[in-house]
Order: C-alpha cells, then sequence, then structure tokens
C-alpha cells in the first residue's frame, strides 16, 4: 500500500464552489484539513515539497490565512459584539445566541452547536487522543487540553 499524501486528500475548490458550501460544511473541510496538515507534518512531511502558494490561489482563503499570524478579526457578532477571524467561525458562534445544536452523537444522543465540538466529544466514547505533548509525550483527546 502506498503512502497517502497531502494532494490525494486535498481538495481544492474554486471561489465560486466555496461560495455555495453552508457554514457546516466549509467548517467540516477546514477541520478535516487541518487534521490532516498535523498528521503529515508529525510523520515528517514538509511542506516545502507541496505549493502552499497554489493551495492558497483563492483570495478568500489566502486571506483568511493571513489573519491567522496577523490577529485580524474582521467578522463582528451583531449580538455581543464578540470578533472572529473567519466567517463560518463566527456563524457557529451565532448558534450561542440562539441555542441551535444542529451536530448530534450517534452514540449518546448529545447534541452540540459546533462540529469541531462533535468530534471532540466522540473522543470520549472512542477513547482516541490524537494531541500529544512534544515536552513530557501525555496525549490529550482535544487540542485546548494540550495547550494548558
Amino acid at each position: 500500500m502506498d503512502a497517502v499524501t497531502y494532494d490525494d486528500v486535498h481538495i481544492h475548490f474554486t471561489q465560486e464552489e466555496w461560495a455555495l458550501l453552508n457554514p457546516s460544511q466549509k467548517c467540516l473541510y477546514t477541520d478535516v484539513m487541518h487534521d490532516t496538515y498535523r498528521n503529515l507534518t508529525a510523520i515528517g512531511y514538509t511542506w516545502d515539497e507541496h505549493n502552499m502558494e497554489e493551495h492558497c490561489q483563492n483570495s478568500s482563503r489566502k486571506r483568511s490565512h493571513i489573519r491567522t499570524h496577523t490577529g485580524e478579526k474582521p467578522y463582528e457578532c451583531n449580538q455581543c459584539g464578540r470578533a472572529f477571524s473567519c466567517v463560518s467561525i463566527l456563524h457557529s458562534h451565532h448558534r450561542t445566541h440562539t441555542g441551535e445544536k444542529p451536530y448530534v452523537c450517534n452514540q449518546c444522543g448529545k447534541a452540540f452547536a459546533s462540529n469541531c465540538h462533535l468530534k471532540s466529544h466522540i473522543r470520549s466514547h472512542t477513547g482516541e487522543k490524537p494531541y500529544e505533548c512534544n515536552q513530557c509525550g501525555k496525549a490529550f483527546a482535544s487540542n485546548g487540553q494540550l495547550k494548558r
């Protein structure tokens, strides 16, 4: 079996295709690509081997990526004033005001406002701990636990 590369799992969206996705789909895609990025870098994949300029050719994705470095948060919640770097995160945040929880665990029925939180919760059932501290080796179910 051949090794899986970034190009095997990467899906390129045109600006028009990206605009057709709903916020949940954008969040899922972003989650999957972040997981893929983390997993590939963990096994030594270097990003010089992949044309990141091509990956970021979509201007909205490039601007969004640049905001991760600048800290800019141009999307503000009209209910509480909290600001976000990505419009899909703002849409997810709106659910804190509406109480909407569209992501449901198929094992226990618990519902969540974001797919990211559902994925983290599912790890409580599976015992998966993919986030490992590079200093002590302890593993965690969520990236937030690792950062503490």
